[in-house]
């Protein structure tokens, strides 16, 4: 099964959701499911596309740096 799961951010940044939904994403891609997070970003560190722990992540850059009002129009 291929699973999509979106956030406002995933790992590395730490928080509530970020760590649900990044322990739900690596579990169900420890019981063989092809598991994709989307996410935004605006730290040019990042890589836009990642494997984290058997995980695909694909973050779209944001407009705006802000950690907490900008959104991605490619997501």
């Amino acid at each position: 099964m291929k699973i999509a799961l979106v956030a406002a951010h995933y790992a590395p940044f730490t928080g509530g959701i970020e760590s649900h939904v990044e322990e739900i994403a690596k579990r169900l891609a420890s019981m063989g499911e092809t598991v994709e997070v989307l996410t935004h970003y605006d730290d040019l560190d990042l890589p836009s596309t990642e494997m984290r722990d058997g995980v695909l992540v694909r973050r779209h850059r944001v407009a705006v740096n802000s950690l907490h009002f900008g959104v991605s129009p490619a997501l």
